[in-house]
Parts: C-alpha cells; sequence; structure tokens
C-alpha cells in the first residue's frame, strides 16, 4: 500500500516481468505498478553469503549426494 490508501504492484523490471503479456494482463485487469529504478541493487542480505557459501563447498564441482553430507560440508565451511 503506498501513502495516500491505494494499492500498487511492485516487481524489480526482471525480463519476465516487463514481457508484452505481462504488460498488457496488467492494463487489463487495472492494477496499477509503482516505477522501480531500472539496474537497482539487490537489496537482499543474505544473497552474498549464501553464494559464498555455495562457492566454498562446491569447490571443484563437488557434488552431494545427500542432505548430511551436505550439511556437514555447510558446518565445516
Amino acid at each position: 500500500m503506498v501513502h495516500d490508501g491505494t494499492w500498487k504492484f511492485l516487481h524489480d523490471n526482471a525480463p519476465i516481468h516487463c514481457g508484452y503479456r505481462v504488460k498488457q494482463f496488467l492494463e487489463e485487469k487495472l492494477i496499477e505498478t509503482m516505477d522501480f529504478p531500472s539496474y537497482s541493487p539487490d537489496l537482499n542480505p543474505i544473497e552474498d553469503p549464501w553464494s559464498y557459501i555455495v562457492r566454498l563447498i562446491h569447490d571443484g564441482g563437488t557434488q552431494f549426494h545427500s542432505i548430511n553430507i551436505l550439511k556437514q560440508a555447510i558446518l565445516v565451511a
């Protein structure tokens, strides 16, 4: 909800959100969207640590064939 009490849809300008059919659907359903800055930084704080852990445990192409072995690798990392 925005400050004037109306609802608006927010999406992040990802290509799948900006396609012709998506825009057409939103227009047909009279769904208002909020402007979102192009190329805005990703503000999800977990992505950087998670990508670090993924690179660390999959170093050299390691594949894990059970949840327990994966959990152990994460704890050791």
